[in-house]
């Protein structure tokens, strides 16, 4: 009941494989290679990837949410090179936990206008997740083909930042996840409650929406729901 829209460059999955590892930062997890497909100016080029792991992280430095992307850890730096697989096209970029927007790569290097000592450049993707068609059944039987409204969703986050939701791709809003003063790029996790203005409708859609390059995990979708019959 979730998809990816696309990254920068259009991806194509050709394979995946999980293999055990027992080395570096995926000891005791499985990891996941893909051979991805893309189009780097007119040429297609297949890429050898391996997805984060992101399941240790704890603060935004730490997560990796981009395609194809490329990890720095030192000292403080506005240039940072290892990006020749991506040549001329723009990556997004988060610098400190943050995200700044997109860079060319020219002669396989980005450069910041300030320094960042912890710097993760890729391809932005957006995710969508859509649960499946409400049934919310009555003493006769099933709601399916009955006119429904939404009055209330729950979401059920686990450090998460950002993120939107709404009835369609075309009416979204942010998720309350902070109050006034809060830090907005602080990891939340816990249930949201936002009010549900919905029409009488047949499927009765809601749609949860990550489309920047921060961590976004959801454990539940709790939708209050009056099924007309």
């Amino acid at each position: 009941w979730s998809r990816i829209v696309s990254d920068g460059l259009d991806g194509v999955i050709e394979s995946v494989c999980s293999i055990p590892s027992s080395l570096g930062d995926t000891a005791g997890h499985d990891e996941i290679w893909m051979v991805v497909a893309r189009t780097v100016g007119e040429t297609t080029t297949r890429f050898i990837e391996r997805m984060a792991d992101n399941s240790t992280a704890s603060s935004l430095t730490d997560f990796v949410c981009l395609d194809c992307a490329v990890v720095y850890s030192g000292a403080a730096d506005t240039v940072f090179t290892g990006y020749d697989h991506l040549e001329g096209e723009d990556v997004s970029v988060c610098a400190d936990g943050r995200y700044i927007g997109e860079f060319t790569v020219t002669g396989g290097a980005i450069t910041l206008e300030e320094a960042a000592s912890n710097v993760c450049g890729g391809l932005l993707y957006t995710c969508i997740c859509e649960p499946v068609p409400l049934e919310a059944g009555l003493v006769p039987g099933t709601a399916q083909g009955l006119t429904k409204k939404i009055t209330e969703v729950t979401v059920r986050l686990l450090d998460t930042v950002g993120g939107k939701i709404g009835p369609s791709e075309a009416k979204l809003h942010p998720i309350p996840l902070t109050s006034l003063g809060d830090d907005p790029l602080a990891l939340k996790s816990g249930d949201y409650h936002i009010p549900w203005h919905g029409q009488w409708e047949q499927e009765g859609r809601v749609l949860i929406v990550q489309d920047e390059p921060y961590p976004m995990t959801i454990l539940a979708a709790i939708i209050t729901v009056t099924t007309n019959g």
